[in-house]
């Protein structure tokens, strides 16, 4: 008995010290797309920053993922190439997009890098 006790107290310790988001996932949307330049190439590896404050990393063909809250509006997107590794960058590109006001999961949003700036 005394052992069934100390790993209830164990299990209930031990979910107490979550890291998990304080944001229920049900409060969250899902934003996606893909990070390309402009004649259409994707981005390796493209860093995708929020208004929000949330940063993500594409993959190998440009798309990315990343969880915002519900609720929240106008929120730009940010995003920069620079970070795929074993390939020599002579500039680095940025661009941005806005995401749309509306609450469906999940909304798509492409970002067309336009700027570039010599290393």
């Amino acid at each position: 008995m005394r052992r069934l006790l100390l790993s209830a107290l164990a299990l209930l310790l031990l979910g107490s010290c979550s890291t998990a988001p304080t944001v229920a996932p049900a409060k969250m949307r899902t934003i996606q797309g893909s990070v390309t330049y402009p004649n259409g190439t994707p981005v390796a590896v493209p860093k995708v920053f929020s208004s929000l404050g949330t940063t993500v990393f594409g993959d190998q063909r440009g798309h990315y993922r990343m969880l915002v809250p519900l609720a929240a509006a106008g929120i730009t997107l940010v995003a920069r190439d620079g970070y795929a590794p074993g390939l020599a960058y002579v500039s680095t590109s940025v661009g941005s997009a806005t995401v749309p006001n509306i609450s469906m999961s999940p909304v798509t949003v492409n970002i067309i890098l336009t700027s570039s700036t010599p290393i």
